[in-house]
């Protein structure tokens, strides 16, 4: 999986700067959930369940990371867990976004680009065919009356309505979408959903 996959490429070349690291307080929120290690430093990540809390206690996850266990814990922990619950993969990507930022600064190949929104970077012309997996409704406004065409991969049709509804495109079907677009934007929930992989397999560089 590409976040585990990047947690062991950052221990070995920054493991002396990580390695103590933990877990100072954590809040998970309906929508999103946020992260804060023990040097200061916080992460985001989208909140997502694909299912309901089992009702039955032997059904349930006790491990080292469920409620009222997490804070305290190191994030070498969090990224050895074999088994996860659904707050894992959550707690993962957040932390993951806490750790980045000072470790992208000390290296010089990268520029941060700070108070800028993605879109400004990105060229979107009258012959673009543009895929988001997302329905974001402020790119939506924005790209759909440039670009040629626009598709909108969601799980739920009722993320778009009115005007845009002719952009949605039922989320299973990236695939017929995402290799005729000349831009793709994606969503970081499929870090936590764990479809990213897919989708870029379809990406045509």
């Amino acid at each position: 999986m590409i976040v585990d996959e990047s947690y062991k490429l950052i221990d070995a070349k920054y493991g002396d700067l990580i390695n103590n690291l933990f877990v100072s307080d954590v809040r998970i929120g309906a929508l999103l959930s946020a992260i804060r290690l023990s040097d200061g430093s916080c992460g985001v990540a989208s909140t997502h369940f694909e299912r309901s809390c089992p009702v039955e206690v032997k059904q349930r996850y006790f491990g080292p990371f469920s409620p009222g266990k997490i804070v305290g814990r190191k994030v070498s922990e969090l990224f050895d867990q074999e088994y996860e619950s659904e707050v894992v993969p959550i707690l993962k990507v957040a932390a993951l976004n806490a750790i980045s930022p000072a470790l992208v600064a000390r290296n010089s190949k990268f520029k941060i680009f700070e108070e800028i929104d993605p879109l400004e970077l990105t060229e979107i012309h009258s012959y673009s065919t543009v895929t988001m997996v997302g329905a974001f409704k402020g790119y939506i406004n924005r790209i759909a009356p440039v670009a040629k065409r626009l598709h909108v991969l969601e799980m739920n049709p009722d993320s778009l309505r009115g005007e845009h509804q002719h952009h949605y495109v039922p989320a299973h079907k990236f695939a017929d979408v995402i290799p005729c677009s000349d831009i793709v934007i994606i969503t970081g929930l499929t870090l936590i959903n764990k479809t990213l992989e897919s989708i870029l397999e379809t990406v045509t560089p």
